[in-house]
């Protein structure tokens, strides 16, 4: 659900979306009809936007709420297993059950200016964010009860709440960030960026960061960049604070260390009124990557990776355009990426081709199809073609989307990182979408 105003210069836009869908596979790797995982998220934004002569001041307020709550069927009744350390035998009569529920509140600020002196375009800009993770609860049908050792458990049939157990820890972070970037059209054919960032956790640490780049117009159409720019990812709320959980032991580790990140591109661009063509070649060093590393008794944690890592690749796109505002399109495009073999790093294919065709049949009325080819995944994931067809009616009052993803119903899969299930993640097949909104 979606509602919004614009009122003068300040505007104001919400979104409300419950969704619940079952798991492929739940944690023992069999298909179960009954896991489930539920999630209602809640988004509000107030956006405040006003110039003054070279001046652009903008201000952004916005509020995030999510509840997570998963369900998972893990064995069936009457389900035996053998601890691999111990030979110890456990006997589940009732199955093995559990439930995680999560709630998420995320407050951030934000305040924007652009102003220009000269031959020098500025942009300066100051973040406040706020979030919290709260009442996490968990339930399972195994539950602790008194007895002469250390641990006992046993096995009833309904779910019921481990009060002392906390599968994340109830934490809160504040985070603050400074930036500042300067466009130079120092001559007639030459263009200079420089950008600097300053971010600032309470749980985790600070970091700055900085962003050149060079652009050359060497002719009136083709243009030369070169880019380097530096980055970093600071650990996650689960990467720092989950528990270990006795249905799959996952721990965090608060010491953990923020990724960096350098990267180095150089990039070729043509244009003309019906044409558009693109090439870069990129490279990206990365340092401290966050891994979930997994011991010899199957027990997951979070660790800082040594040494460094990099990728490598390149992009390309050709795009044709036609019609009086070249609304109709058809373009070819191809990815080539490639990387260390290290486990922090998310498996991609590395040939990724794209044909993106878009026409419109009727003034208000457009239709898009969407072909990928996806080649040389590793996992042992297959090669794969994916086809997406959308038609799209817009109005000054309302639109209409209708789309069908995966529309030959092709069976493909994603790579499984941790090599959990040997076939992989099984994708879905053909998808329906009906999307309708309204303007008042």
């Amino acid at each position: 659900m979606y509602a919004g105003f614009t009122l003068g210069d300040l505007t104001f836009e919400t979104i409300y979306i419950n969704h619940a869908d079952g798991l492929a596979y739940n944690l023992s790797g069999v298909p179960s009809d009954h896991s489930r995982y539920s999630r209602q998220k809640f988004w509000s934004t107030l956006f405040y936007k006003r110039e003054f002569d070279s001046l652009m001041w903008e201000s952004t307020l916005n509020f995030g709420y999510t509840y997570f709550d998963l369900y998972v069927d893990f064995y069936p009744p009457g389900t035996r297993l053998v601890d691999p350390k111990f030979q110890t035998k456990y006997f589940f009569p009732y199955g093995l059950k559990w439930r995680r529920k999560v709630h998420l509140y995320r407050s951030r600020f934000e305040n924007k200016a652009h102003f220009s002196y000269k031959r020098h375009h500025f942009l300066a800009g100051l973040v406040f964010q706020y979030e919290d993770v709260d009442k996490p609860r968990y339930y399972e049908n195994i539950v602790p009860y008194p007895c002469p050792t250390s641990h006992c458990f046993r096995n009833v049939p309904e779910l019921r709440r481990i009060k002392d157990f906390k599968w994340v820890l109830p934490q809160d972070r504040f985070y603050y960030s400074l930036y500042f970037q300067d466009e130079f059209h120092f001559r007639h054919h030459w263009f200079l960026t420089f950008g600097v960032r300053y971010d600032n956790y309470d749980d985790f640490g600070d970091n700055v960061s900085f962003r050149l780049a060079l652009v050359w117009s060497l002719l009136k159409n083709l243009y030369l960049k070169f880019l380097y720019g530096e980055g970093f990812r600071a650990p996650s709320f689960r990467e720092l604070y989950i528990q270990s959980c006795p249905v799959m032991p996952r721990s965090g580790n608060p010491d953990l260390d923020s990724e960096t990140m350098q990267a180095y591109e150089f990039g070729v661009f043509y244009n003309r009124r019906n044409l558009e063509f693109s090439l870069t070649l990129f490279y990206q060093r990365y340092e401290d990557l966050i891994s979930l590393v997994q011991d010899e008794y199957f027990n997951y944690f979070y660790k800082n990776l040594p040494g460094d890592a990099s990728t490598y690749g390149l992009e390309s796109e050709l795009k044709l355009f036609w019609g009086p505002v070249n609304n109709n399109y058809l373009s070819f495009s191809y990815a080539y990426l490639d990387h260390d073999d290290v486990r922090g790093f998310y498996v991609v294919p590395r040939n990724v081709f794209t044909v993106d065709f878009n026409q419109y049949l009727l003034p208000r009325l457009s239709f898009n199809y969407r072909l990928s080819y996806l080649d040389d995944w590793s996992y042992g994931v297959d090669s794969y073609f994916l086809s997406d067809v959308v038609f799209h009616y817009f109005h000054p009052l309302a639109e209409i989307h209708f789309a069908i993803y995966n529309v030959f119903d092709k069976k493909y899969r994603y790579p499984d990182l941790t090599r959990f299930y040997p076939d992989n993640y099984l994708r879905p097949g053909r998808i329906f979408e009906l999307k309708f909104v309204y303007y008042f």
